[in-house]
């Protein structure tokens, strides 16, 4: 139910965000191309959360999703009023380093226990052979 709830929420405020969008400007701008890819991520981000172990991910998921909304503010509101708005590139870049970074980790150390299970195979192979004989 509270994943019901969640989901909602945020396409309540994506929607909210699009009519805002639509009702400032009635030609497609920017800003409709910044909420698909929030709404993109940010479904992506809540869909998985239940399935992702590594909390560093879901941090550097949420710190990206975070830069695509002030780059989506960016567009509806000027930075006198929010200044952080300023930092939307720069937030969005640190989140995909950071996501980038931890998927590198999570395949590197897949690998290895691949390597672990490939060595044991081939040794319980040889046993075996051990045997038959």
């Amino acid at each position: 139910m509270m994943k019901k709830l969640i989901y909602l929420a945020f396409l309540s405020l994506c929607l909210f965000l699009a009519t805002f969008i639509l009702g400032n400007n009635p030609l497609i701008s920017d800003a409709s191309e910044e909420l698909f890819w929030f709404t993109c991520i940010g479904l992506l981000s809540i869909y998985s959360a239940k399935y992702v172990s590594n909390k560093f991910l879901m941090g550097a998921w949420v710190f990206f999703s975070f830069g695509l909304l002030l780059d989506l503010l960016d567009e509806l509101i000027p930075s006198e009023v929010l200044p952080i708005l300023v930092f939307d590139t720069s937030i969005k870049n640190i989140g995909l380093i950071l996501t980038s970074f931890v998927l590198y980790n999570v395949i590197h150390d897949e690998r290895k226990l691949v390597e672990k299970l490939n060595f044991e195979i081939d040794k319980r192979k040889k046993a075996r052979r051990k045997v038959k004989l």
